[in-house]
């Protein structure tokens, strides 16, 4: 990479009314992080929601109040929750959720071959890194790609 350098800009002192805002800003983000995390904590305690039913990654209802961006968090969150009743924090928001009972969806026999494919596929890729991890101990290792 070549760069070149137009032009350096000092740094320079804010007025006080520009840092004032900018500092304002800030805290009242903060107090309001703080404020939505107390009353998350306080709605975990004694939960009470809207039932969704059931939820996976091929079947999600539409949740009032959030847009497909966090909907779509939320979903990724709820497949990797650890504890029973909890929370994710969406920036401006916090999704307060309890799961009620899980279950494997039913065994589709259609998709096999899709699974044989990809655990095939898995298991050369790993033997292949495998092997060249193996041989890089005992050889060096040079790579030609992009030479000419």
């Amino acid at each position: 990479y070549v760069i070149k350098l137009n032009k350096k800009v000092l740094p320079k002192i804010l007025a006080y009314k520009e840092v004032e805002n900018q500092v304002k800003s800030d805290f009242i983000r903060d107090e309001k992080a703080k404020v939505l995390n107390e009353k998350a904590k306080s709605l975990i305690s004694n939960f009470s929601g809207q039932n969704l039913g059931y939820i996976s990654r091929r079947n999600t209802p539409v949740i009032n109040g959030l847009d497909d961006i966090e909907q779509e968090q939320f979903i990724k969150h709820l497949f990797s929750a650890t504890e029973k009743i909890n929370s994710l924090n969406l920036g401006s928001k916090i999704l307060v959720y309890e799961i009620i009972s899980s279950k494997l969806s039913p065994y589709d026999s259609s998709k096999d071959d899709i699974v044989i494919t990809s655990i095939g596929n898995l298991k050369s890729s790993s033997l292949s890194s495998s092997l060249l991890a193996k041989l890089a101990t005992t050889y060096e290792v040079k790579s030609f790609m992009g030479k000419k």
